[in-house]
């Protein structure tokens, strides 16, 4: 078995399954990005200066323009938190926000979705 914290995108899928495959390189990376709003779970896309990239996985939003990240292989095979903005942690360019994610923590919500299409 792969140790996942030695690769930050087979990590991030253990963390939120419905990651896509084939995110090796930025290019690949950034053509999932549908957001530019951090939510907590969401999947942020960095441009750290390489043709890879890297990915973490949203914790927390601070502040309109802190956010906290879970991640591997930053520090080369270990998963690290860090706190900061776009630019502190490592260039995040956008996020791959799974769209369906808050009807599902909002069962009120769900409902309400589902008498509108009744």
């Amino acid at each position: 078995m792969s140790n996942l914290a030695c690769n930050c995108v087979l990590w991030a899928r253990s963390q939120v399954p419905s990651l896509p495959m084939g995110l090796t390189t930025l290019a690949q990376k950034k053509a999932i990005i549908n957001s530019q709003v951090p939510t907590v779970g969401s999947v942020a896309i960095c441009d750290v200066g390489t043709q890879y990239g890297h990915v973490s996985v949203v914790r927390k939003v601070v502040s309109d323009s802190v956010i906290t990240v879970e991640q591997a292989n930053y520090t080369p095979c270990k998963i690290t938190w860090a706190t900061g903005t776009r630019k502190q942690l490592g260039g995040i360019i956008g996020y791959l926000d799974q769209e369906d994610k808050y009807i599902h923590h909002h069962p009120n919500l769900l409902e309400m979705v589902c008498m509108v299409r009744q």
